[in-house]
């Protein structure tokens, strides 16, 4: 995930790891689908506000 600030405002970058994971399958795709994809997510919920 990447926060960066410029000339028309702040933004949010982030990869899909629950996708990119699963490219490799077994264990990784657990692992990244699961917590490593859900704790961006609730960042970005978080930094947006209600």
């Amino acid at each position: 995930m990447a926060v960066y600030e410029t000339a028309d405002g702040v933004r949010i970058a982030s990869m899909n790891a629950g996708l990119f994971g699963r490219r490799f399958g077994g264990t990784i795709a657990r692992v990244m689908g699961g917590s490593v994809d859900a704790d961006p997510r609730a960042f970005v919920r978080a930094a947006m506000g209600p």
